[in-house]
């Protein structure tokens, strides 16, 4: 049985902000986006998603590190868009803010993603993406539940902005 939280309504959740710690190591690309609008959008999904606490590491970077990165935890040394490396248990205990687990975005993919759109729009698409992974969501095995979840965050948290794909 999964102990992830259960994903509430936009409604349940309207204007409810987790307590939410995302830490940032400085590198290249990090000028894409805002640490401060991630963390509020992040802190956003978080409190959508069930989640009231919580740490995780956000880690912008490029396709030569996130290559690296995958072949040394994936055995794949190919880049990809984002990776998330969970901490344990999905879901911490109601007021903990024990640590979630880490979420990798690769800028340079993001922006051969962004189809035209603002790259900052699809590095925060790939962070919810990665959210959800550490929540211990699945889409190769959960019959479209996680992408449903990540197209409901799109269209609330990211509003007057057009669906990825």
């Amino acid at each position: 049985m999964s102990s992830r939280p259960p994903a509430r309504r936009a409604s349940q959740s309207r204007d409810k902000v987790a307590r939410l710690v995302v830490e940032f190591p400085a590198r290249p690309g990090r000028d894409t986006i805002s640490a401060r609008e991630c963390r509020r959008v992040l802190s956003a999904a978080a409190a959508e998603l069930g989640v009231a606490a919580g740490r995780l590491s956000v880690l912008l970077t490029g396709d030569a590190e996130m290559a690296a990165i995958n072949g040394a935890m994936r055995g794949r040394m190919e880049t990809t868009d984002v990776l998330s490396f969970p901490a344990g248990e999905p879901l911490p205990a109601p007021g903990s803010d024990r640590h979630l687990g880490d979420i990798v975005v690769s800028v340079e993919t993001a922006s051969r993603q962004a189809g035209g759109a603002p790259v900052g729009r699809e590095v925060l698409i790939l962070l919810f993406h990665g959210l959800l992974h550490l929540l211990g969501y699945d889409h190769e095995s959960d019959r479209g539940e996680m992408m449903r979840l990540q197209a409901a965050l799109v269209r609330d948290l990211l509003p007057g902005r057009a669906p990825r794909r």
